[in-house]
C-alpha cells in the first residue's frame, strides 16, 4: 500500500513537469535559402510541418516565401518540432542540403546527453541555411525517359534523326561464380557494351549539381564503344550500373545520357530473370554542348520516338 502512495505523487509530479516542458513550447526559427555561391534565393517557397507525423499522409503543411534576400522566419505556438524543406523553383536544382528537422522541446534537458537532441536556439544573426543549386544558362532540350526489361541487344532512339541512337549489348551468366573466402552473396559474370553508332561516348565523371559547367559536353575524348564489366571480387562487385555519359552523334550534335541497370538475382528456377534498365537522354537539337536540363524549357517529344 505504501508503494502506491509513493508512486502516485511521483507520477503526478513527473506528469506536471512534462506538461510544463511541452505544452507551452513555441517554435521560433530563422532560415535562409541560398544557392551554391551563398547568394540568397528571393521569393523561394518553403514548406514546413509542425510536429510532423510521418505515418499520417493527411497531415497538412504550411507554406511561406522568402524575402528579397532569401530569408524567412517561422513562429509556431504549441509546436515541439519543425520539418522544413526549401522547394525547388524554376532555374534551380535540388541538393541534399535543402531539408532539415529541428526540435524545440525543453524535454531534452531531462534526458541524458547521449540520448537527447538539443533544442534548436533561434538566432536571427545566424539563420540556418538551406541550399539549392542555381542552373547555368539553359537551352531547350529534348528529354526522353525509358524504363523496362533489357534484352541481349538493346536500341534506344534519343532524338529525331537516324543518328540519334544509343545501343548496347548485355551479357549475363546465370551460373554464379565459385564463392571465395568471406563471400556471403552469389557473384555473377555480366557486362554491358555501350555504343553510339557513327559517334562516340565519354563518361561524365563530375556529376556535381553545384557546378553548372559540369553539364557542358567536352569537344574531344569520345570513344567508339565503352565496356563495363564489374570485377568478380567481394567488396568491389556490384549488381547494378549507374553511369552518365556525354555523347557526340554522327551528325555532330551533342547529348547527355543516364544509364541505370539493375540485375534480377531471383533464384526461383521457375521464373525467368528480368533485368531492368532506365535510360534518360537529353539532346540539344540545335547542336549546342550546354546540356543542363530545365523542365520548363523541355521540348515536346514526338509520339514516334516514344514507340521506339
Amino acid at each position: 500500500m505504501k508503494v502506491r502512495f509513493i508512486l502516485l505523487p511521483l507520477l503526478l509530479v513527473l506528469g506536471a513537469i512534462f506538461w510544463m516542458l511541452t505544452s507551452g513550447t513555441t517554435a521560433c526559427f530563422y532560415g535562409r535559402v541560398v544557392d551554391q555561391h551563398g547568394a540568397g534565393v528571393p521569393h523561394a517557397e518553403v514548406e514546413y510541418y509542425r510536429d510532423r507525423r510521418y505515418w499520417d499522409s493527411t497531415q497538412a503543411s504550411d507554406l511561406l516565401q522568402t524575402d528579397e534576400s532569401g530569408n524567412f522566419q517561422i513562429i509556431a505556438p504549441r509546436t515541439q518540432a519543425l520539418s522544413i524543406t526549401a522547394l525547388v523553383p524554376a532555374g534551380y536544382n535540388s541538393t541534399n542540403e535543402r531539408f532539415g528537422n529541428f526540435t524545440f522541446s525543453r524535454l531534452a534537458y531531462l534526458l541524458p546527453a547521449s540520448v537527447a537532441v538539443p533544442p534548436h536556439h533561434a538566432d536571427p544573426a545566424k539563420p540556418v541555411l538551406f541550399k539549392l543549386s542555381k542552373m547555368g544558362e539553359t537551352v531547350p532540350l529534348l528529354h526522353i525517359e525509358r524504363a523496362g526489361p533489357i534484352q541481349s541487344f538493346n536500341r534506344y532512339r534519343t532524338g529525331r534523326k537516324a543518328e540519334h541512337v544509343l545501343q548496347f549489348d548485355f551479357t549475363f551468366n546465370d551460373t554464379p561464380l565459385p564463392k571465395q573466402t568471406n563471400q556471403r552473396w552469389d557473384i555473377y559474370d555480366w557486362s554491358i557494351h555501350l555504343a553510339v553508332p557513327g559517334g562516340g561516348m565519354v563518361e561524365r565523371v563530375n556529376r556535381e549539381l553545384l557546378d553548372a559547367t559540369s553539364f557542358i559536353a567536352p569537344e574531344d575524348g569520345y570513344q567508339d564503344t565503352l565496356l563495363y564489366s564489374p570485377k568478380p571480387e567481394p567488396g568491389t562487385y556490384r549488381n547494378d550500373l549507374n553511369k552518365e555519359f556525354f555523347v557526340r552523334y554522327g551528325d555532330g550534335s551533342y547529348g547527355r545520357i543516364e544509364v541505370r541497370i539493375q540485375l534480377d538475382l531471383n533464384e526461383d528456377p521457375n521464373r525467368k530473370r528480368r533485368h531492368f534498365a532506365v535510360i534518360d537522354s537529353y539532346l540539344d537539337p540545335a547542336g549546342g554542348r550546354a546540356l543542363e536540363y530545365e523542365q520548363t524549357k523541355a521540348l515536346e517529344v514526338p509520339d514516334s520516338l516514344l514507340k521506339n
